[in-house]
């Protein structure tokens, strides 16, 4: 990697162009909603279509069928396509011929009843440029199985032969193989194989889940090998495909020992009766076919896609079709591996083919559609893996469908990349903020499988700083076989440092590619979320907030001490602003704003300098509300907020010379109100503190941050709180010290240094001014001069750079943001 531009920042001007128009797939993007919007440029021919399974609430489920149009026309006097399906999304369509525009429209009826639709959606239009990607996925909307026999997934009896060859002459294939051997002898000499339970209600040593998955991966080298020491796979199959509902064999919702993931069973059973279908004998393939029959009608129609509601079979609020709960959306690409190995003998199997692949391409998860997940990376590279799995293995039965030409998986890849930079220590946005190897792990799961499936190097170079080819790789058998079917690419970092991920509400600024480990060891980078999903599920208070990391450490720290007390899903853990005291926080139930949060403004027109704005205002609560799971422990205060005076809450961020941050709040409110400016320090870091500007200056590793406060001098209560005293709230009285635990030593993650400057009066209006400066080790400080309201001269060396937020600045500046423009994209 090249080191940050040392370069005058060119003069540059950033005004209305810079201002994003709201985007209506955002709206209520919670939950499954509308796309493509109307008016969109599809890039993809044809696009991926999906709608919000209730015709008026968003979020809601229910009951229904739906008549799916596209047009030449507004009045649909000309269909292009018309379909009746029971998903809220389809894509299983042929490319459209020319630019359009095309007219699309979903007509509601009950599914219960018959007949023409009930209700009809607005109608929305779209249009094609000629150079858009084509990506024909009609075949799959009726799957010529009958062309598969078994084996079909991952191999099949004319490429095992290639199988045998490739784990002796691939190199990553044979380690990987040579690995899956040893764990397969282990595997004959445990337990269970001398004793397999007769029932699932026997207690065991391991799991059944364990169980399942070991059966599964001594089929693929007993296959592979033809060595009979592994030949008793097949009795023991049997008698798992036997066991009935009800025990820890089964999915998760019908006694599963291991919760979740005891769904993987299903996968791991649908792998057995392919590998082995040419060993079975007729009785023990209908076992098998029944029992995966269950399984799916159960996990489909029971658990994540349907369930009983008021004694009738329906869609549920966190349905796939809704806002897909985590459990749900993890279990559900967890069962499709059944659906492709039973298609033929199973009307569930059918079912859940059709839905799984409508869902993989128009909707992917409902946690991420829109190019990147509102939770952390540890449970958002989680939800990812599952998806990449069953990708691969329908990719290994049609790679002539592509799936790895969704660019869903491409976008929401490029997402994780740039969330969790190569090296980076923190990722403080949701659940597994503090565990580095739980992100870290995320990418060894999936990244290699992604280069495979998209022929996309930035996935094969991440992934070689995570993880390495052998046994204990998450599915070691598709990644013995993916040469079979498809070709590495070269590994590249190319990839550019600052991304603007908008529809999800993202803004990742590095000094250079988010690969390439010299981007975290030399260079400088922030991560900022302002998401119109807000914080639901895994995810924290956290918009308009950063993290910072500089010259190979991170700088800055947010979320608390550990990823599941109240403390880190309230926003005085994160770097963000208060009013009054209080934070950020959203009702439980359905989404009751089109979004909560968004990036109104982008721009990155050259090396230099890059610009954007959070508008966090509804984010703040309009209403008291009663929290739910793990909220319920946060305190009543936090509970019965209500900050509906709230009008303005807008970060504007510069990042120049990918050296340093230039940061104006602009705040604004009905009411006065004091205003909260946080900023947390994990490490000591020898903290100067100016008690009367709020300016600081620390350091972590050697690497010295100067961060100063240009406004409010003398006007502000600067507060350092210390340690176990960052837990509680000296404006509320909120106190979660009690969830401390047991104090420092035993948790490594208390930020040292909990800064609160405040307002010491109330106002309408009020703005923070702040230039965050990192140094690497052994470099001058920089000098930081305030020239008038909304100018400060920034000084390193012979570098200047004169900055302003006012339209009419007296001072000649090099980087202008014009404020009053920018202004009107926000709520306000």
């Amino acid at each position: 990697m090249s080191m940050p531009s040392t370069r005058p920042a060119a003069p540059v001007r950033f005004g209305s162009e810079a201002i994003l128009p709201d985007d209506s797939r955002t709206h209520f993007s919670r939950a499954v909603n509308f796309a493509p919007a109307d008016g969109e440029v599809c890039t993809l021919n044809p696009p991926r279509f999906r709608w919000q399974y209730h015709p008026t609430e968003p979020g809601q489920g229910g009951d229904y069928v739906f008549t799916f149009q596209i047009a030449a026309d507004r009045d649909f006097d000309s269909n292009v396509l018309k379909v009746e399906t029971e998903f809220n999304f389809y894509n299983t369509i042929a490319p459209l011929q020319g630019t359009g525009p095309f007219y699309w429209r979903i007509g509601y009826r009950d599914r219960t009843a018959s007949g023409p639709p009930t209700h009809w959606g607005d109608v929305r239009s779209f249009t094609l440029p000629g150079d858009a990607e084509v990506w024909d996925r009609s075949a799959l909307a009726k799957p010529d199985f009958a062309a598969k026999p078994h084996p079909r997934m991952l191999f099949n009896a004319e490429t095992l032969p290639k199988l045998r060859k490739l784990v002796e002459t691939h190199d990553d294939s044979r380690v990987i193989f040579e690995g899956m051997l040893a764990e397969a002898d282990r595997v004959l000499q445990a337990k269970w194989w001398a004793h397999m339970p007769e029932s699932d209600r026997e207690k065991t040593d391991v799991s059944y889940l364990t169980i399942a998955g070991d059966l599964a991966l001594v089929a693929f080298c007993w296959r592979v090998t033809g060595d009979d020491r592994y030949a008793g796979v097949l009795e023991r199959a049997v008698r798992f495909a036997r066991y009935p509902k009800g025990g820890g064999a089964s999915p998760e919702g019908a006694g599963g020992d291991s919760n979740e993931d005891s769904t993987q069973t299903t996968e791991f059973l649908a792998l057995l009766y392919d590998w082995l279908y040419q060993d079975l004998s007729e009785p023990q393939r209908r076992d098998f076919a029944d029992s995966l029959d269950w399984r799916i009608d159960h996990f489909v129609n029971y658990f994540a896609w349907r369930r009983v509601r008021d004694d009738k079979q329906q869609v549920w609020r966190h349905s796939l079709s809704t806002d897909g709960a985590s459990h749900g959306i993890e279990g559900f690409y967890d069962t499709f591996p059944a659906a492709i190995a039973a298609y033929q003998e199973s009307a569930h199997a059918r079912e859940c083919f059709h839905l799984g692949v409508n869902y993989m391409v128009g909707v992917g998860s409902s946690h991420g559609m829109e190019s990147g997940s509102n939770e952390g990376p540890g449970y958002g590279n989680s939800k990812l893996a599952w998806m990449v799995n069953a990708a691969c293995y329908l990719d290994s039965v049609f790679p002539e469908f592509g799936i790895g030409r969704n660019p869903w998986l491409m976008r929401v890849g490029a997402f994780y990349r740039a969330q969790t930079p190569v090296g980076i220590q923190h990722a403080p946005w949701g659940h597994g903020s503090n565990r580095r190897s739980y992100f870290e792990d995320g990418h060894a799961k999936s990244y290699r499988k992604l280069a495979f499936l998209t022929g996309d190097g930035r996935f094969l170079a991440n992934y070689r700083h995570y993880g390495s080819v052998g046994a204990d790789m998450m599915r070691p058998w598709i990644e013995c076989a993916l040469p079979l079917w498809r070709e590495a690419p070269a590994p590249s970092v190319e990839e550019p440092g600052v991304q603007l991920f908008g529809r999800a509400g993202w803004v990742m600024a590095h000094s250079g590619p988010p690969s390439d480990p010299d981007t975290y060891r030399r260079g400088v980078g922030m991560i900022f979320p302002c998401r119109p999903v807000g914080a639901y599920s895994h995810a924290f208070n956290c918009d308009n907030s950063f993290h910072i990391f500089g010259y190979g450490q991170d700088l800055s720290h947010a979320a608390g001490s550990s990823d599941y007390e109240p403390h880190a899903f309230h926003a005085m853990s994160h770097n963000t602003i208060l009013v009054d005291g209080l934070g950020q926080a959203q009702p439980g139930g359905l989404q009751e704003v089109p979004y909560y949060s968004r990036i109104i403004a982008f721009a990155a027109p050259n090396d230099s300098v890059a610009y954007w704005c959070g508008d966090a205002t509804l984010a703040y609560p309009r209403r008291p509300f009663q929290p739910r799971h793990w909220w319920g422990r946060l305190s009543e205060v936090y509970q019965k907020r209500d900050l509906s005076y709230v009008r303005r809450v807008n970060r504007h961020v510069l990042f120049v010379r990918r050296k340093y941050f230039v940061i104006l709040d602009d705040l604004a409110a009905d009411r006065p109100a004091r205003w909260s400016w946080l900023y947390h320090i994990l490490p000591d870091g020898s903290l100067e503190l100016d008690r009367t500007t709020g300016s600081f200056r620390y350091n972590v590793g050697g690497v010295g941050v100067h961060v100063a406060h240009l406004l409010g001098a003398g006007q502000l209560d600067v507060q350092d709180l210390r340690g176990a005293d960052g837990f509680r709230n000296p404006l509320t009285g909120e106190d979660y010290a009690e969830d401390f635990g047991r104090g420092r030593r035993e948790r490594p993650f208390v930020a040292e240094h909990n800064l609160w400057l405040t307002t010491r009066e109330a106002h309408r209006t009020w703005r923070f001014l702040a230039v965050v400066y990192p140094v690497p080790q052994g470099g001058k400080a920089p000098a930081i001069q305030r020239l008038d309201e909304l100018t400060v001269r920034v000084t390193a060396g012979d570098e200047v750079d004169v900055i302003s937020f006012g339209p009419a600045s007296a001072q000649p500046a090099t980087i202008n943001v014009d404020l009053p423009a920018i202004a009107p994209a926000g709520l306000h």
